[in-house]
C-alpha cells in the first residue's frame, strides 16, 4: 500500500513538471513574408550634346588644322564637310560654323538662327551680333615695314628697287621705306616698273600688293622680290621674302571669343595678333639676319615699334 502511494505521488510530480515545460517553451517563430515593393522605371537621361564647330572642307589646310587644335583645347568637336552638300537643320550640339563667304551663303536660314558664324575671305558679308570676319581688314604699313625690313637686310649693294603699285594707298609704300631706313639706313630706293629689267646693281626689288605688272622673265643674275602674298609667274624662286595674311593665328582668338558670347568683330590682318606671317628663303637671308628681323616683327607686334612714328 505504501509502494503505491509513491508511485502515484512521482506521476503527479512528473505530470505537472511536463505541464509547466509545456508553458514555458518558446512559441516556434513566425515566419514573415519579404515585403513586395513595386518595380521603379527606369529613368532615360539624354546626356548634353557636345558643342562642336562644323568647318568648310573649302577651307585651307592651315586654317582647319587651327580650328582643330582650338577645339581640341575646348575638349569641343570639330569636323570637316562639304557646304555644299549639307542640308536640313543644324545638327544637335553645332555653335558655330567657319568657312568661305561663298560657300556660307549656302546654309538655310534656320543654320543663321542661333549658330555662331566665322567667315574667312568675306567680301559683302559684314560682322554682326553672332559673325566675325578674318579680314578683309590689313595692316598693310605694318606688311610694307616688315616688307622694307627684309629688303634692307637681303641686299648688298645697298640699292632697292620698288614697284609702284595700288598698294601703295592702304601704307604699304610708307611702311616699305620705313622698313629699309630700320634695317639699312645707308640703302637707296629707285623706282622699277620691271624686275627683269633693273637698274644696274639693284640686287633687291619689293613688289606692292595688287601690283598690276607682267615682268620680263627673269635672268641668271636677277636681283631677289620681297612680295606680299604672290610672287610673279615665272619668279618663285627668286623670292627672298613673302610676306602674307596668316589667317590660321586668328582662328583660336575669334572662336574664344564667339564662345564666350562676345559680339562678332571684324578682325584685321597685323602683326598683334599674328595676322601678319613672312616667310624667308635661306639663300638670301642668313640666320644672324633673320634674327634681327624676328626681333623687328615682335617690338612691331608689341607696340614697341610704330609704322608712321619716328
Amino acid at each position: 500500500m505504501l509502494w503505491n502511494r509513491k508511485g502515484e505521488v512521482a506521476l503527479t510530480v512528473g505530470l505537472v513538471l511536463a505541464g509547466l515545460a509545456a508553458c514555458t517553451a518558446a512559441p516556434p517563430p513566425e515566419t514573415t513574408a519579404a515585403a513586395t515593393v513595386a518595380p521603379t522605371a527606369a529613368l532615360t537621361v539624354t546626356p548634353p550634346a557636345t558643342p562642336w564647330v562644323l568647318v568648310d572642307a573649302a577651307v585651307p589646310d592651315a586654317v582647319l588644322e587651327a580650328a582643330t587644335g582650338w577645339a581640341s583645347g575646348e575638349r569641343q568637336g570639330v569636323e570637316a564637310r562639304d557646304l555644299g552638300a549639307v542640308s536640313g537643320e543644324p545638327p544637335a550640339g553645332l555653335w558655330a560654323v567657319l568657312g568661305l563667304e561663298e560657300n556660307l551663303s549656302t546654309l538655310t536660314e534656320g543654320w543663321r538662327r542661333g549658330t555662331a558664324f566665322l567667315v574667312l575671305d568675306p567680301s559683302s558679308l559684314a560682322a554682326g551680333e553672332r559673325t566675325s570676319t578674318l579680314g578683309p581688314g590689313v595692316a598693310y604699313d605694318e606688311a610694307g615695314f616688315l616688307a622694307g625690313i627684309v629688303a634692307g637686310l637681303a641686299t648688298r649693294s645697298e640699292l632697292i628697287g620698288v614697284v609702284p603699285g595700288a598698294g601703295e594707298a592702304g601704307g604699304w609704300r610708307t611702311g616699305f621705306e620705313q622698313g629699309v631706313r630700320y634695317s639699312c639706313p645707308k640703302c637707296q630706293l629707285e623706282d622699277v616698273s620691271d624686275p627683269g629689267r633693273p637698274s644696274f646693281a639693284m640686287d633687291v626689288i619689293g613688289i606692292p600688293p595688287q601690283a598690276e605688272i607682267t615682268p620680263t622673265a627673269p635672268a641668271a643674275a636677277a636681283p631677289w622680290l620681297v612680295v606680299f602674298e604672290e610672287a610673279p609667274a615665272g619668279w618663285s624662286e627668286w623670292v627672298a621674302a613673302r610676306v602674307r595674311t596668316a589667317p590660321e593665328a586668328l582662328v583660336g582668338p575669334a572662336l574664344t571669343r564667339l564662345a564666350a558670347g562676345t559680339a562678332g568683330e571684324a578682325w584685321v590682318f597685323a602683326t598683334a595678333d599674328g595676322g601678319l606671317a613672312i616667310e624667308i628663303e635661306r639663300r638670301a637671308i642668313s640666320p644672324g639676319r633673320e634674327r634681327l628681323l624676328r626681333e623687328a616683327e615682335a617690338r612691331l607686334a608689341a607696340g614697341i615699334l610704330v609704322v608712321g612714328g619716328d
